[in-house]
C-alpha cells in the first residue's frame, strides 16, 4: 500500500486535472491526469480514484498503466475500501482513513458524496498543487458512463453543485 506522503509529494506543486465521467472536449497542457471510476476507459492516466463496487476481474480489467490508484469512499466505517478490490493492485494505491472521509460528510453536511466531488475535497485538503482543473462533471445532466441521465438516491446532487461551485467561486479550481 502507498502511504499518504508519496501521493503528496507527487502531487505538491503540480498542475492536476481531474478528469470526471461526463463528456470532455480537448484535454489542456498540465502535470498530472486523474481520472474517476470508469473515466479510467478514457486514456492517459497518472492517478486513478477508484471507487468502484465491481467484480475484481472487472477492476482489473479498467486498470492500465497509472503510477497511483486512491481509493477514497471509505464510508461505512471503511467497508467499501476493499470490497471488489484485487489484491494485485493494492502495492500501487492508497487507502483513506475512514476517520478521515467521515470528517469530510460532516463539513459538508452530506453523507453520500459523488465520487467527483470526494476527489476535489481530498485533493485540495490532502495535496497542495499548484492548480487543480476539473473538466468531465455534469452531475448526471448529460449522459455518461453510468447512466443516460439522471441519478437518483443516495446521492443529493444539489449538494455536489453548491460544493463544486463554491470550490470555483473561491478560486480553489478551475471547470472547464
Amino acid at each position: 500500500m502507498i502511504q499518504l506522503n508519496e501521493i503528496q509529494k507527487y502531487c505538491n506543486g503540480k498542475n492536476i486535472l481531474l478528469i470526471g465521467n461526463g463528456p470532455i472536449n480537448e484535454l489542456p497542457k498540465t502535470d498530472i491526469i486523474v481520472r474517476i471510476n470508469y473515466g479510467m476507459m478514457g486514456g492517459d492516466t497518472d492517478i486513478w480514484i477508484n471507487n468502484l463496487s465491481q467484480s475484481e476481474q472487472k477492476v482489473t480489467s479498467l486498470s492500465t498503466n497509472q503510477k497511483y490508484i486512491l481509493r477514497l469512499n471509505a464510508e461505512r466505517d471503511g467497508e467499501r475500501l476493499n470490497r471488489a478490490f484485487p489484491e494485485n493492485l493494492k502495492k500501487q494505491t492508497y487507502f483513506w482513513n475512514s476517520n478521515e472521509f467521515n470528517l469530510m460528510t460532516k463539513e459538508l453536511d452530506y453523507e453520500r458524496p459523488l465520487a467527483g466531488t470526494i476527489s476535489i475535497y481530498w485533493l485540495l485538503n490532502y495535496t497542495q498543487p499548484k492548480s487543480l482543473t476539473i473538466t468531465g462533471f455534469n452531475h448526471f445532466e448529460t449522459k455518461n458512463v453510468y447512466a443516460k441521465t439522471g441519478l437518483v438516491k443516495p446521492h443529493e446532487i444539489e449538494k455536489d453543485k453548491k460544493y463544486i461551485n463554491s470550490m470555483v467561486q473561491q478560486g480553489k479550481i478551475k471547470w472547464i
